[in-house]
C-alpha cells in the first residue's frame, strides 16, 4: 500500500483549473449546455486568460452567424428574466454583471450589478430594459472573485430580444460599459473584498458587507467606450453620491453607496449574518449556506471559506457566523468522514487533482467502441462493461460516484444519471500511468502561492480487495505534510 500512496501521491501533484463556475443558462457558446453547439468547450469553467488574448466571451464570438452560435433564447424588452450559474468553487463569491451587446460581442452594456455574494446561489433575476431595441443580441454574464488570484470570468449567449412596452427611466445607450479587469488592461480588483464598480448602472443588488474599488488604469463605465474597458471615463473615478437602483427581485437591498476606499481589510473577511437557513458543511466549505458548526471538517470557518481546527482557520479572519472561533474552535476535534462527492478538489487558487481527474474534455473519435481496460474513457473506449463502473466522467474516467455518473457525465460512453454497480478492479493502474506519463495540466506544478499552500487529503477504503479513493483538496496559510491519509472502515 506504501507504494501506491507514493504513486498516488505523484499523480495528485498534476494541475488544472477545475470545478470553478459557469453559466448553465442561457447555456452560452460553446457549452455542453448548448445543444446548437458543434464544438463543447470542456473548459468553460475556467477564467479569461490573463493578457486578455480570448477577451470577450472566451473567443468564441466567432460562432455568431453560424448554426452553432443560433439564439437559444428570447426575452421581451422590460420583461423579467434570469441567468442560472452552476459549478463547485465560488471562492466565496463576489461580484457579476449582466449585459447586453447588439454588435456581436464588440461592445457591451451592464444591465444589471450584483455587488457581493455572486455567485453563492445559483438563480438571478434581472429586468431586460424597456427601451432594449428588438433583434439578435449577446447575452454576456461576467464574474470577479472575492478570493483567489485576480481573475474575470466570462461566458456569453446568443439570445433575441424582441419588442415590449413601458419606458426606461435610464435609456440604453446611457448605461454603463461592462466593467473589465484582471484582462491585461491595466485594471485589476482588490482580493478579499467584494467588487465595487465604477459604475454599477441604474439596477443594482448589493449583499455585501466589504467592498472595495478596481485599482490601476480603470475606466468608470460611462460615455460610449469599448468593451475592452478603454472607453472614454477617467481612470478608477466613483462618484461619491449614492446610487439609488429598482427593487431588486431577490428583495435584497438595493440601494449602494460607492466609495474609493476599501470597507473591508484586505486579507481578511467581514462577518456577515447570514440570510438563509444554514446546514453543516459536507464537502469542507463554508459561505452561502453552509456552515462549519456540526460539520466533519472542523469548527471554524476560515477565511479563505473552508473548516478546519488550525489557527489558520479560528484565527484572524475566522467567520462567527458561519461557526465557531478562537481557543474554543481550534480545541474541536477536526471529523474524518469523506466527502460525499468522490474527487471533488476544491481550493481557493489552483488545485491538485487525483489522477482520475488529471485529463480534462472527452471527445468521440467516431468509430466502433471497446471496453475501457484501464479506468479511461473516450475516443474509442466506453465505460459500459468496464470493471472501474459504468459512468464516464467529464474528465475522462469510468466510474461509480456522482462525479462521474451526474453533471458532464458523458452518455456516449456509458451510462449517466444514477450510481452504477461498482467495479471490482484497483485504480491502481490509473495513477501510475498518470504518475508514469508525467503530465503537466494547465498551472504547471504548483506547491504553494503567495499567501496559501494546496494540500490534498486522501479517503482510502479497502474493500474485497479494492482500494477506493477520495480527495479533498483545500488552501491553508499554515505548513504541514504535504498529503494525509485517511483510512475509512466500511460501514
Amino acid at each position: 500500500m506504501k507504494s501506491f500512496f507514493t504513486t498516488f501521491f505523484l499523480a495528485t501533484m498534476t494541475t488544472t483549473t477545475f470545478a470553478h463556475m459557469e453559466m448553465s443558462d442561457p447555456p452560452p457558446l460553446r457549452s455542453k449546455f448548448n445543444k446548437l453547439a458543434t464544438n463543447i468547450d470542456y473548459s468553460m469553467t475556467s477564467p479569461l486568460d490573463a493578457s486578455g488574448a480570448d477577451f470577450a466571451c472566451k473567443g468564441f464570438l466567432s460562432d455568431i452567424g453560424t448554426a452553432a452560435g443560433g439564439s437559444v433564447a428570447t426575452w421581451a424588452a422590460g420583461s423579467e428574466q434570469q441567468f442560472t450559474i452552476v459549478g463547485g468553487a465560488p471562492h466565496s463569491g463576489g461580484s457579476c454583471q449582466a449585459s447586453l451587446s447588439y454588435d456581436s460581442g464588440k461592445t457591451f452594456k451592464a444591465i444589471h450589478s450584483y455587488i457581493g455574494n455572486c455567485p453563492l446561489v445559483p438563480n438571478y433575476k434581472f429586468t431586460v430594459p424597456a427601451d432594449a431595441k428588438a433583434g439578435p443580441a449577446v447575452f454576456a454574464w461576467t464574474w470577479f472573485n472575492k478570493v483567489g488570484n485576480r481573475e474575470m470570468y466570462m461566458n456569453c449567449a446568443s439570445v433575441t430580444i424582441t419588442a415590449g412596452s413601458g419606458s426606461a427611466a435610464v435609456a440604453f445607450s446611457a448605461r454603463p460599459n461592462m466593467f473589465v479587469a484582471n484582462t491585461g488592461t491595466g485594471c485589476t480588483t482588490v482580493e478579499s473584498s467584494d467588487l465595487l464598480f465604477p459604475n454599477p448602472g441604474p439596477d443594482v443588488t448589493n449583499d455585501s458587507t466589504g467592498t472595495a474599488a478596481p485599482v490601476g488604469s480603470c475606466a468608470s463605465g460611462s460615455g460610449s467606450g469599448s468593451g475592452s474597458g478603454s472607453g472614454s471615463g477617467s481612470s478608477n473615478t466613483v462618484a461619491s453620491a449614492p446610487v439609488v437602483a429598482s427593487q431588486a427581485a431577490t428583495g435584497l437591498s438595493t440601494s449602494i453607496i460607492p466609495s474609493t476606499t476599501n470597507t473591508a481589510q484586505s486579507g481578511s473577511t467581514a462577518p456577515k449574518t447570514p440570510t438563509t437557513p444554514l446546514t453543516p458543511s459536507t464537502n469542507g466549505e463554508c459561505g452561502g449556506p453552509q456552515t462549519c458548526a456540526g460539520s466533519a471538517f472542523g469548527q471554524c470557518c476560515s477565511k479563505y471559506g473552508y473548516c478546519g481546527v488550525t489557527a489558520a482557520h479560528c484565527g484572524e479572519g475566522c467567520d462567527p457566523t458561519l461557526g465557531t472561533c478562537g481557543a474554543s474552535g481550534s480545541a474541536a476535534v477536526a471529523g474524518t468522514a469523506p466527502v460525499a462527492t468522490s474527487g471533488a478538489a476544491k481550493a481557493t487558487s489552483k488545485t491538485f487533482l487525483a489522477a482520475s481527474n488529471a485529463v480534462v474534455g472527452v471527445k468521440s473519435s467516431g468509430g466502433a467502441l471497446t471496453v475501457s481496460a484501464d479506468g479511461v474513457c473516450g475516443g474509442s473506449v466506453t465505460c459500459a462493461g468496464s470493471a472501474f463502473g459504468q459512468c464516464c466522467s467529464q474528465y475522462g474516467y469510468c466510474g461509480v460516484a456522482s462525479a462521474y455518473c451526474g453533471q458532464g457525465c458523458n452518455p456516449a460512453f456509458g451510462i449517466c444519471g444514477k450510481t452504477t454497480s461498482v467495479g471490482t478492479k484497483s485504480l491502481v493502474a490509473v495513477a501510475n500511468a498518470a504518475a508514469a506519463a508525467g503530465t503537466k495540466q494547465e498551472g504547471g506544478m504548483v506547491t504553494k502561492t503567495e499567501v496559501e499552500v494546496v494540500y490534498s487529503t486522501v479517503y482510502v477504503n479497502e474493500v474485497g480487495g479494492r482500494s477506493t479513493f477520495q480527495t479533498v483538496t483545500r488552501a491553508e496559510t499554515g505548513p504541514r505534510s504535504g498529503i494525509t491519509v485517511i483510512p475509512v472502515l466500511p460501514r
